[in-house]
This record gives C-alpha cells, sequence and structure tokens, in this order.
C-alpha cells in the first residue's frame, strides 16, 4: 500500500508543478488554477486510498466542488 500511495503522492506533485511552469497573464488567475488542481489532486487520493473506483471518484470530486462553490470561502 505504501508504495500506492508514494506512487499518487508522486503524481500529485507532477500535476502540480507542471501547472505552476504555465505562465499566466493574471497572477490571481494562476493562483485560482494551482490551488483547484491540489484539491482536485486530493480528493482523488483520498478516494483511491478508499479503494473506490473510477465513477465513485468522480462523484466525489463533483461533491467537493458543489459544495465548495454553495459555501465559498471568505
Amino acid at each position: 500500500m505504501s508504495n500506492k500511495k508514494s506512487f499518487i503522492n508522486n503524481d500529485k506533485f507532477r500535476v502540480v508543478g507542471t501547472s505552476n511552469q504555465v505562465d499566466g497573464s493574471s497572477h490571481n488567475s494562476q493562483d485560482f488554477l494551482n490551488s483547484a488542481i491540489e484539491e482536485l489532486c486530493s480528493v482523488y487520493n483520498k478516494e483511491i486510498m478508499k479503494g473506490n473506483n473510477n465513477d465513485s471518484i468522480i462523484y466525489s470530486i463533483e461533491q467537493h466542488f458543489t459544495n465548495k462553490q454553495q459555501n465559498p470561502e471568505e
């Protein structure tokens, strides 16, 4: 299981690292994109560790962003 977790975490950092290389015209837009990617990876990793299938993972990601949209952080 630790190899699986390590692999998942490495993928997360690879995706986030790649997003940091994107030259955005607006710093705020880039921050938003980076934050969304980190959240997406976090939810994905949690669901994978639970052993959930793709449909369940997609549903959980959708629920996460729906809840966030309904209850934005201030």
